[in-house]
């Protein structure tokens, strides 16, 4: 009763006579009628899988040796002989010897554990579905060739990928065999293909969403489906005995289609391996749905960027001329203009070399992000190059009421782009003066090793550490814009040009004690005291 209730099959063989005798449940997971008065051993070795018939008889020829301990225990499967059904099972047996060592008896169990391999086979099969989907792959039919080959390596015996187009229609993407010379035959259905408006199974499952199984795919209804006798002679040729349609839907649509058949009879599909199909589908969904929307995204930044480009270039182009008008009024005038109109030429002369760099930094970014940020390097003196600049903002400084502490005695030579420095150094001290304004400001320029380094201190309103972070992203700011301006880009470029340099930039700061920003520039040639 207890063997009967855990629905365990039973076996006895006898080694010198090769007799076997199973129980009713045992006949049953070989695939044999109940009925059947043959109890040979070989009867039972037929039904073994082919590919799994070798490993059970060296198993068995251990087992009836001494030195085994007669200990028997396999997993195999086997294809019945009446039912011609694929089973997996799990024997367990002991073989007894008598005295001068020679087997005479041979028992054991056999216990059905078909669930438990398809369920370990389906977690396999998804776990490395997973793995090639998290892959950065950007070309959908890159994908759907791997899902494909790895279902046909799987449970299914050739694979169909396709993608639904605009008008409706389906284009084929990706195809696989686990007999690769029959994938030649397999492209030939892609002539017998349904239109956008035509009416096929196929066609039916796309619009209706749900998936369709066919556990037989018989004579009868090849013909059915045949578009044509050309068609039925290749869907012959691929003689497939079970097929399923599986849509593949993300956000209630579906957005392509996948076709797995198994031309094994004893391996026909069913409501598992549509559910095991259409968890697979709608992850292949997830990740064309991502490679979509990736190249969507990528396209809007090509066209922003190429906008961004082409806005700067048009508008430095009026703003030089305008400058120039301003500048030629400003010399026109005579002296009693000067006094009245003078200062608001200088205003609006401010604004325009304003607009002039934001249009730069815009420029900037187009060309970072397309990657033809170009760097020109020329052996230079990073201090003499700090110098200049503080020299060239001291009115900056000035009105900012700023003090400034440079130190920076000894020449530190090496080769960077010094346009792009001198960008860099004016971004830094520009942003000391406008958030420490009527605080000291301490530049220092120095070196270590093959390094040189320099310092941006302020005094200002500092920088709370939750914005540290983001603080070199684009159009990234750590204070209100309404209250001191600008894009958020100049830090983000001056980062790139160290970067691209080979160098890092970094900042220590904290909410109202300051800031300090310090340059680390890579050199071979550096030329200072103490190297």
């Amino acid at each position: 009763m207890a063997i009967t209730s855990a629905a365990i099959g039973t076996w006895d063989y006898n080694p010198s006579r090769q007799a076997l005798q199973c129980d009713a449940h045992c006949r049953r997971l070989f695939g044999l009628p109940p009925e059947l008065d043959e109890d040979q051993h070989g009867v039972f070795i037929s039904a073994v899988h082919p590919e799994d018939r070798e490993q059970v008889l060296r198993a068995i020829r251990w087992a009836l040796v001494p030195e085994s301990g007669g200990h028997y225990s396999l997993e195999y499967r086997t294809i019945g002989l009446h039912d011609r059904r694929e089973r997996w099972l799990s024997s367990q047996g002991r073989a007894y010897f008598d005295d001068a060592k020679q087997p005479v008896r041979f028992i054991g169990t056999v216990l059905d554990i078909t669930q438990r391999k398809r369920a370990e086979a389906s977690i396999r099969l998804l776990s490395e579905a997973s793995r090639i989907l998290s892959e950065q792959l950007e070309k959908p039919e890159d994908i759907l060739r791997r899902v494909a080959r790895l279902a046909v390596s799987s449970f299914s015996t050739y694979c169909i990928m396709s993608v639904v187009q605009e008008d409706g229609g389906l284009r084929r993407l990706a195809i696989a065999h686990r007999d690769v010379e029959k994938e030649d035959d397999l492209r030939e259905t892609e002539r017998f293909g349904p239109g956008p408006e035509g009416k096929s199974p196929l066609l039916e499952v796309v619009r209706s969403g749900t998936a369709m199984l066919v556990s037989d795919f018989s004579p009868e209804l090849r013909r059915r489906y045949a578009m044509s006798p050309e068609h039925l002679d290749v869907m012959n040729m691929l003689d497939a005995q079970s097929l399923m349609n599986v849509p593949m839907r993300v956000r209630g649509k579906s957005i392509g289609l996948m076709i797995l058949a198994s031309a094994a009879p004893q391996r026909r599909f069913d409501k598992e391996d549509v559910a095991l199909a259409q968890e697979l589908a709608s992850r292949v969904a997830v990740a064309l749905e991502n490679i979509r929307l990736y190249q969507e995204a990528r396209q809007a930044v090509g066209l922003r960027d190429e906008f961004l480009s082409i806005a700067s270039h048009e508008l430095k182009t009026p703003l030089t001329s305008l400058k120039l008008q301003h500048e030629l009024i400003r010399r026109s005038l005579n002296t009693e203009c000067q006094s009245s109109v003078g200062p608001r030429l200088d205003a609006a002369i401010r604004q325009i070399d304003r607009l002039s760099t934001l249009m730069n930094s815009l420029l900037d970014v187009s060309r970072i992000s397309s990657g033809h940020l170009r760097l020109e390097p020329v052996d230079m003196d990073l201090t003499q190059l700090a110098r200049e600049v503080l020299e060239r903002l001291s009115e900056m400084f000035s009105q900012a009421a700023c003090s400034v502490v440079f130190t920076g005695p000894e020449p530190i030579r090496g080769r960077w782009d010094a346009l792009r420095l001198d960008q860099v150094l004016v971004n830094l001290l520009s942003n000391a003066a406008k958030y420490g304004a009527g605080r000291p400001v301490v530049v220092n320029v120095y070196s270590r090793g093959t390094q040189a380094f320099l310092s941006v201190r302020d005094d200002g309103i500092g920088i709370a550490p939750k914005d540290v972070l983001r603080l070199f992203n684009r159009f990234e700011r750590a204070v209100s814009e309404r209250h001191y301006g600008g894009l958020g880009l100049g830090l983000y470029i001056s980062k790139q040009i160290i970067e691209a340099m080979g160098g890092d930039i970094h900042v220590e700061s904290e909410p109202g004690r300051g800031s300090t920003f310090t340059l680390v520039l890579p050199s071979s040639s550096l030329d200072a005291p103490g190297r």
